[in-house]
């Protein structure tokens, strides 16, 4: 039986739904009654485990990189190398984070308000994310260390699970 779910998010997180439309067709508008902005799609039950996977991937994607982006202070690297750092520190623990995401979100309804959904029923996903902002900008003084930063870079990259769709190699001429 097919499921029709609205997903509901804040406007300064609509490239979240834009990530959810890549993967399921429907139309992202703004709410009348609210400042919601709203993307309506249509799930075959075929198709609830990848929407439940997207669904995941899209808030490690969007949420925990932004929010990573925003708040680990680390002005005294390259923006290169910061914004490498982020990109890795997303994907940390994110099996971790995408098992939890799943395992929360078969317990709503046909309406999703992300915000909400991450304040309320995934708290711990919010909770590591902020412990890992502390730990970033508790040891900035070790990233600018180049040897620090490179073995603590290899570190990361040695424990992430990345397949090949997920990496994009720059050379830099």
């Amino acid at each position: 039986m097919d499921k029709i779910i609205t997903i509901f998010c804040y406007p300064q997180n609509k490239g979240f739904l834009k990530l959810i439309k890549k993967h399921f067709e429907g139309k992202i508008s703004k709410d009348k009654t609210s400042n919601y902005f709203l993307l309506k799609i249509n799930i075959s039950r075929e198709n609830q485990n990848k929407f439940a996977e997207c669904f995941a991937d899209s808030i490690i994607l969007h949420y925990k990189y932004n929010a990573l982006n925003d708040s680990i202070e680390l002005k005294e690297l390259k923006e290169e190398l910061r914004l490498a750092l982020i990109k890795a520190l997303t994907q940390f623990d994110c099996d971790l984070d995408k098992q939890l995401i799943i395992s929360r979100l078969n317990k709503l309804t046909n309406k999703i308000y992300v915000e909400s959904f991450l304040k309320f029923y995934v708290p711990e996903f919010e909770q590591r994310l902020n412990e890992l902002i502390a730990l970033a900008n508790n040891n900035k003084a070790h990233f600018v260390m180049s040897e620090t930063f490179n073995e603590l870079f290899k570190f990361i990259l040695t424990n992430l699970n990345f397949t090949g769709s997920e990496v994009i190699i720059c050379k830099k001429y």
